[in-house]
């Protein structure tokens, strides 16, 4: 998979007279910040909050400064989060990411808001743990049982199997594709 850049602005919701800067920004899930280079800490006037020590991507540990807020926009969606003070490109982790509701298309290379929710930001409010569960409706077991899934989508119906994959075609390519499963055939 190749990198992934996504345009997004950048402002200070304190001092909204200040023009926000239009960023090209690195996506990155496995980083969880937003960080930003010096230059744009200082032309938006954020506000040092603390110092946070963190590990880059070679290993090494780092202090550097935590400011905001900063308030991010992505086409229809926005976010309000700090910022680490750090290298030379806008790169945006995983926690602005997950709070605009984006969704990273490997197959596109892409970012967009998640397909199952395109007009507003979804969100979990509550974990795992806080949910009851219904335990006789379900069974854990252990590996991959590949007999156990195909006996499993063989008792659905044709329409929940293709309910099944345009879920998944929606999770990987997004709604900019064909809206329905494009069909070929292969002459041996």
């Amino acid at each position: 998979m190749g990198l992934i850049y996504a345009s997004i602005t950048i402002s200070n919701p304190v001092k909204q007279g200040l023009e926000p800067i239009e960023a090209r920004s690195l996506v990155d899930t496995g980083a969880l910040h937003l960080c930003i280079p010096e230059h744009i800490a200082i032309q938006l006037q954020l506000s040092e909050l603390e110092k946070r020590e963190v590990m880059i991507a070679d290993g090494k540990r780092v202090v550097c400064p935590y400011v905001g807020p900063v308030k991010l926009q992505f086409d229809n969606r926005s976010c309000f989060t700090g910022a680490l003070v750090l290298g030379d490109t806008v790169l945006l982790g995983a926690i602005p990411i997950e709070d605009m509701d984006l969704v990273v298309h490997p197959a596109t290379l892409k970012l967009t808001a998640n397909p199952l929710s395109p007009n507003i930001p979804s969100s979990t409010v509550m974990g795992i743990d806080d949910i009851k569960f219904d335990t006789t409706a379900f069974s854990v077991s252990e590996g991959f049982d590949i007999a156990g899934e195909i006996e499993y989508w063989q008792s659905r119906s044709p329409e929940e199997r293709l309910n099944a994959v345009e879920f998944m075609r929606q999770i990987n390519y997004g709604t900019s594709y064909p809206r329905s499963i494009q069909r070929f055939f292969e002459i041996a």
